[in-house]
């Protein structure tokens, strides 16, 4: 009986799964059902045959057959047997397939972690996360993976958290990275731009207070004139066509006016300003994400 449903793309850059902790010892009981789909669709799997590759330790490889439950609509069965749970910990692993002796395509990389047999409490917790660097390269799996924000990842973990975590100690330290996230990591604030470019420009980011024009009190009425400090803010681009996502650390969202000109995007709010400049095409319309658009 099937333990866990995933979906393993053989395109996409990752492969989020969640939370797959297997017990050594275990037999026939660990058993993970995939659908294997290539650009987001099916993969047909006719006359195919497919094997698990385990890289164990980020060491050696162990290979095991995989079955095809159903060959039209690329869903795949393995069992976790003795070879793919002997090393402890978090683990690495995808699935390949070949048509006779040739590979035609291998899904991306995805995560599960393996618990010693005979540890039945808390302390277990070492298996699959024993630090807070486990659970950051958990949080960056998912949120590559496009999974959702910082706060679904940690309600997705939370209740695990908890019950492995009486003390506490993983979770302060989460708390204190979810600080960090919110002011340093690229995510949760999403402007969208539209451009004119069969290319993938690149787009810089920065933050200011007070520049002229956008001064509370009228000219010169800021702390500085011309402008506080500026801030160069961290950003993570993705393309579709001619359009570029620019995502943003939450922690720099806020709700304004565009104003666009050539290459020059401003997003103000009374006196705060965000400025995007992109490099090699000139901007045709912007917008928050499932926000207001604008433009020239």
């Amino acid at each position: 009986m099937k333990k866990w449903n995933v979906t393993l793309s053989t395109t996409e850059p990752d492969n989020y799964v969640g939370i797959i902790n297997v017990r050594q010892g275990n037999i026939n009981s660990e058993v993970m059902e995939a659908q294997i789909v290539q650009n987001g669709l099916p993969l047909d799997l006719t006359d195919c045959t497919a094997t698990f590759q385990a890289f164990l330790g980020g060491e050696h490889v162990v290979e095991r057959s995989c079955k095809i439950i159903d060959y039209k609509k690329g869903i795949v069965q393995y069992t976790f047997d003795e070879y793919t749970m002997q090393s402890l910990h978090r683990q690495k692993a995808n699935i390949a397939f070949y048509k006779g002796e040739e590979e035609i395509a291998t899904t991306q990389d995805f995560t599960y972690f393996v618990i010693h047999a005979v540890s039945k409490t808390p302390g277990e917790m070492g298996s699959y996360w024993q630090t807070a660097e486990d659970l950051i390269n958990d949080m960056k799996d998912y949120l590559n993976a496009g999974k959702g924000d910082f706060e679904d990842w940690f309600n997705s973990i939370k209740d695990i958290l908890e019950s492995i975590d009486p003390g506490g100690k993983l979770l302060s330290e989460v708390l204190d990275l979810k600080k960090i996230v919110y002011r340093k990591v690229p995510s949760g604030f999403n402007v969208v731009i539209e451009h004119d470019s069969e290319y993938q420009p690149d787009v810089k980011v920065t933050y200011y207070k007070n520049s002229i024009g956008t001064e509370e009190g009228g000219l010169d009425t800021g702390p500085s004139f011309g402008g506080e400090r500026i801030y160069n803010i961290a950003t993570s681009l993705s393309y579709l066509r001619k359009k570029v996502n620019v995502e943003m650390p939450q922690s720099w969202a806020m709700d304004g006016e565009f104003f666009i000109q050539e290459k020059n995007i401003l997003l103000i709010h009374g006196t705060e300003v965000l400025s995007f400049t992109i490099d090699g095409a000139n901007v045709t319309k912007a917008y928050v994400e499932k926000g207001t658009t604008a433009t020239p």
